[in-house]
Parts: structure tokens; sequence; C-alpha cells
């Protein structure tokens, strides 16, 4: 194994002299002496390089928008604008095409009938009735109703009152611990700098400020739509209870407290009373 190791070595260093002669004088124009090894250099400094100048060009230049997972509060406000106009105008649409389809039924009198009176031939009206509760079926919601009365894991809302809301993050940083009601974590945890901006994720007004041993500073902010937002572990706020907010706009500090090991937002969004994942709506 020495020997062919030392054999190994032996080759790849051993270099190799490239001479450029001129073809009518016979003349060494030029001579390079190379080895496998100054060769394998070479072609990893290259390739550093161009990797070098491709990072450089996705980072700084418009390209970095087309990478999977890329969304700016600018551009998912333009996505979300873009998805109303486009949903107005399909609407729109349909509603001309409808009216132009009976514009020419009406010009060329090829209209349906809805009904014709004729006395002998009248259908007897059928009278609506409403099918009653079964015991079974009254029962069965009646147990239904009572198990979820106080469920704090149904969080089914309707999407169509959160669309069109751009939330903010409340920080940048890395989802260390997820949303999991199951296990009482209603919330998720987010990195933080020490001392970086925590703010609101959108327009509201501040409802609670407080402070525990066990959570430090505390704030929650009132939103429309029924949406309140929770900002726990801060080192200090910013804003007071009353305060008006704005999305965007920062109401406390993040805390780096070693001695408790916290280094990190427990951030909590509830909707009609009900936690909701931050995950679904917010891109941290």
């Amino acid at each position: 194994m020495q020997k062919h190791k030392r054999t190994f070595w032996k080759e790849i260093k051993f270099k190799y002299k490239v001479s450029i002669i001129n073809e009518n004088t016979l003349e060494e124009v030029a001579k390079l002496r190379i080895s496998k090894l100054n060769g394998l250099w070479v072609i990893l400094f290259a390739s550093l390089i161009i990797f070098t100048i491709s990072s450089l060009i996705i980072v700084f230049t418009p390209l970095h928008y087309y990478l999977p997972g890329y969304v700016n509060s600018e551009l998912r406000a333009q996505i979300v604008n873009n998805s109303i106009q486009a949903d107005s105008i399909i609407t729109a649409m349909n509603k001309q095409i409808l009216y132009v389809e009976n514009m020419k039924k009406v010009m060329s009198g090829n209209l349906s009938i809805d009904s014709i009176n004729i006395n002998d031939t009248v259908t007897p009206a059928f009278i609506d009735s409403i099918i009653p509760v079964s015991a079974r079926e009254y029962e069965f919601r009646k147990q239904y109703e009572e198990s979820e009365k106080y469920n704090l894991t149904n969080v089914t809302i309707s999407q169509n009152e959160l669309l069109g809301l751009n939330f903010f993050s409340p920080t940048r940083g890395i989802v260390i611990n997820k949303f999991s009601p199951e296990t009482g974590h209603f919330g998720i945890d987010v990195t933080a700098m020490p001392e970086s901006n925590i703010i609101s994720v959108l327009d509201g007004t501040v409802i609670m400020t407080n402070y525990t041993a066990e959570f430090g500073y505390s704030i929650a902010v009132q939103h429309t739509s029924n949406i309140v937002s929770l900002y726990k572990h801060c080192s200090r706020l910013l804003k007071e209870t009353g305060d008006i907010v704005k999305g965007g706009e920062a109401i406390g500090l993040a805390v780096n407290d070693k001695n408790k090991n916290i280094k990190h937002l427990h951030f909590e969004l509830w909707h009609k009373g009900k936690a909701i994942n931050p995950d679904k709506y917010i891109v941290f």
C-alpha cells in the first residue's frame, strides 16, 4: 500500500513539458512545465471563480426573485393585488358574455318561454317541505356539538376573511419550534438577533402589555377581521396599551437571555378566539 501511494503521488506530481515551436524556424517560442496536480488546482480555482460570479449575479440582480421560497413584502402584496384584479376581470368578462348572449337572443327573437298559462293543463304547484330531524340525527348533533365545544385544536376558519391581507414577518429568522396545539404550543418560536426590531404583522391597536418571569415582556395587538397577534420574550417594549400601530412598525426589541437560554421570539396568531398556524400566512 505504501509503495502504491508513493507511485500515485509520484505520478500525479510528475511534471510534463509543453513547448510551443515555430514551424518555420523550429525555434522554441515558449515552454510550460505542468503536472496533473497543477491541472487539478487550475480546474478547482476556475470552478470557484465561476461559482462566485454566478452567486454575485443572482444576489445583486433581479434573478433572485425567480428562486423558490424568496418572497418579499412588496412582491407578496403585488401578487395578492394581481390575483384580486384577475378575479375581478374574469367576473366582469362572464357578465359581459352573458349580457351579449342575452342581447343576441332578444334581437333574433329566440327567447326561451319561462311559463305558459293554459287553463286545461295547469299543473298544481308543489309545496316545499322540510324533512323532520330524526331522533338518531338529533342525538348525533348533540354529541358532536358537546365534543367540539371546548376543542382548541379546531382551527378551521373562513379563508375569505383572511384573503388579501398582507402580513409582515414579526422578525427575520428560522422557525425552531412549530405550531402544535396538541402539545399546548399555540404559536411558533423564531430565532431573532439580540435587540433587533420586532414589528407588528398588520395595522391595529395595542390591547395588552405586561411582564412575567416566564415570558419576559409581552405585547398583543388587535387587528381587523377579529385577528390578534401576540409577541412574547421581548427585552423591551416600544408601545403602550392603546397605541395605534401600522403594519411593519417596530413595537418591541428581541431578547437574548443566556441564563434562561432564550434567543427567540414566541409569536402567536389568533382568529375569533382560536389559534391559527402563522406559517400558513407569513413568510419568515
